[in-house]
């Protein structure tokens, strides 16, 4: 095999390389973004708050078994019989919530998630909760 040959083959099997490290790293990094799916499990003493422009709906769940921030606002929805419009993501398969109580987004706000005082980094369908957990939604610019 000639010299010139045998660097036509290295460096296709480098760029090979680096294409399926490239893949398997935006796999990882979806996943870390959007999380990994949650089994439902009973937790005890969540609340939730939901703050509109000029309303806010307060909700206590002494027990359930929706234990993700999206199910548990759902919950709250049906108790309350306001609605919640959410669009599945994908690639990811997770929910993106368009509007809550007829309050949509838009004109730069968006609605997000707090559990116990801390933005949500993941979708709300994938964020678990915990005991005591305090889930507040609030329509605002989004976090840069």
């Amino acid at each position: 095999m000639k010299l010139g040959e045998m660097r036509e083959r290295y460096q296709a099997i480098l760029f090979g390389s680096i294409v399926v490290i490239g893949v398997i790293g935006l796999a990882f990094a979806g996943n870390y973004i959007i999380g990994e799916p949650v089994k439902p499990n009973e937790v005890e003493n969540l609340q939730i708050s939901i703050v509109g422009e000029d309303w806010s709906i307060d909700c206590t769940m002494v027990t359930t078994a929706n234990n993700t921030v999206y199910r548990l606002l759902l919950e709250c929805s049906e108790m309350y019989g306001f609605e919640v419009e959410g669009t599945i993501w994908q690639p990811y398969d997770a929910v993106f919530v368009d509007s809550i109580n007829g309050l949509e987004n838009g004109e730069g706000n968006w609605w997000q998630y707090y559990v116990n005082g801390k933005y949500g980094e993941i979708s709300s369908d994938r964020k678990e909760l915990f005991d005591g957990d305090r889930v507040e939604w609030r329509c605002e610019p989004p976090r840069t």
